[in-house]
């Protein structure tokens, strides 16, 4: 299976279980691991896209947006736009600089990727 498939398959499980309704927000037991189960999801994703080097497929990217991230995962590259898809992780924040149709531009993507593995890298670093 590639990282873009492996990446595919956990975001499908993400919606499946946020559209199961089987969180009972009122309970704490059941929000903790709803929340939790969301943030192993989420790791799953770092895996995949820690093994891919620079902007391919499968790369978890994200941005800024109001009291988090916006994430989307790379499932296209061109020459001039990328095609991305939404993780819907926690709040599911979407980014501006992605159109209603999941594209951007593949220079402000390769930034953000670019940015992102240069931060790793510091962490590895200092750690």
């Amino acid at each position: 299976m590639t990282p873009l498939q492996q990446a595919m398959k956990v975001i499908d499980n993400m919606i499946r279980e946020d559209d199961s309704g089987s969180v009972e927000w009122g309970n704490d037991e059941c929000v903790a691991d709803w929340l939790q189960g969301a943030e192993d999801r989420m790791e799953q994703l770092r895996m995949i896209s820690n093994s891919i080097e620079g902007l391919a497929p499968g790369k978890l990217v994200k941005w800024p947006a109001a009291d988090g991230y916006a994430w989307y995962v790379v499932t296209k590259v061109q020459k001039q736009t990328c095609t991305l898809r939404m993780v819907p992780y926690l709040d599911a924040w979407t980014s501006p600089v992605v159109d209603r149709d999941g594209r951007a531009l593949t220079s402000v993507v390769k930034e953000a990727v670019e940015r992102e593995e240069a931060w790793e890298q510091y962490l590895k670093e200092v750690t």
